[in-house]
């Protein structure tokens, strides 16, 4: 065999190394974990229902104060809460033998613009996870003091959960007015 010959079986043996690496090192890479999140189907994503009150109001302020960060897992007509807004007929509708009802209270002194849900399961922690991902544009009091807050009730209607299950309600912000000068 002379030199050129030589030289086109040196590339051809190593190109042929390269590629064997290349797919050797691609199945090392693969894992047969499962993935951390999957994303769960929703049923129903209802309107926010809000409710603004003066902060020197102490009657609604007194009712409004359990309310404040509350989470409540809805797996029967029975359990529907008896909340400041009150329900309409459509969540008395609601067929609890597929469907489990997801709400969340939380008060706050900023103007909604969006409002968006992420509803996924958690694999490593084991929780449903339920993100409410708000857009904003500043707050409802111009100065320092707050004047008056809202109570704000989200809810989503999803698939049954498990009696036993962990539900996780997490808040993103986007503020849309935000001024750069």
């Amino acid at each position: 065999m002379n030199y050129i010959g030589m030289k086109s079986l040196g590339m051809k043996l190593s190109v042929a190394l390269l590629f064997g690496m290349g797919i050797w090192l691609t199945g090392c890479n693969r894992n047969n974990e499962p993935p951390m999140e999957i994303e769960l189907p929703v049923n129903e994503q209802y309107l926010t229902a809000n409710l603004e009150f003066s902060m020197s109001d102490e009657v609604t302020k007194d009712l409004i104060k359990p309310w404040a960060n509350r989470q409540c897992v809805v797996n029967s007509l029975a359990e529907i809460p008896d909340d400041p807004f009150g329900f309409d007929e459509s969540f008395y509708k609601i067929n609890f033998k597929y469907n489990t009802l997801l709400l969340c209270y939380q008060v706050h002194d900023y103007n909604v613009v969006s409002y968006t849900n992420r509803y996924y399961f958690n694999t490593v922690e084991d929780t449903y996870n339920w993100t409410i991902r708000l857009g904003i544009n500043g707050t409802i009091n111009e100065g320092d003091e707050r004047e008056s807050v809202i109570l704000s009730r989200y809810a989503l209607l999803v698939p049954k959960l498990p009696a036993d299950a962990n539900v996780s309600v997490w808040f993103g912000l986007t503020d849309h007015g935000w001024v750069w000068d």
